[in-house]
């Protein structure tokens, strides 16, 4: 979530679909340099992240009484600060519950959805990790990856495809 906060426009490229991670959220506020060097990363969004940043940015720039500037944050409170990464649960779990997600679904469950989902959609584990920040593989599958049982007639197949079957 400190990375989320800590992000500004400059860091986001509409154009090329992609954000950068450069930055955290220290407890005090102030931005900290990442804690490893995979943790500096480049992530590429899916086009309906893309579209719905765009769309939030047009809303941001109109609605800003302030100078707006690429180093606006993308989340930031009425001062123009990058959100605190404390308020986001509190905020986040009304909007969960009448999303019908439940009110134990906090922003870190979406972190695992994606990895979930990710693993099983066949994204190479290597690059979930490199999304995620992880050092290596080792980390994404001990904490995100879930058996997903759905998978296991896909191996399957590809098992007997691989070595030469049809069926």
């Amino acid at each position: 979530m400190g990375e989320l906060v800590a992000l500004s426009w400059k860091r986001v490229d509409t154009d090329n679909g992609t954000i950068r991670i450069a930055y955290g959220q220290a407890k005090d506020r102030s931005l900290t340099e990442p804690k490893t060097s995979r943790s500096r990363r480049t992530i590429k969004l899916p086009p309906f992240a893309v579209s719905a940043l765009k769309a939030y940015k047009a809303k941001q720039k109109l609605a800003s009484e302030a100078p707006w500037s690429d180093d606006t944050f993308v989340f930031q409170d009425e001062f123009g600060r990058p959100i605190r990464v404390a308020d986001i649960s509190g905020d986040f779990r009304p909007i969960a519950k009448r999303a019908g997600l439940g009110e134990e679904v906090h922003p870190h469950t979406l972190r695992h959805t994606y990895a979930s989902l990710a693993l099983k959609a066949g994204v190479p584990i290597t690059t979930v990790s490199a999304n995620l920040g992880h050092n290596n593989t080792t980390t994404t599958m001990g904490v995100y990856g879930h058996h997903i049982p759905a998978t296991e007639d896909a191996a399957a197949v590809a098992i007997q495809r691989a070595i030469g079957g049809d069926k």
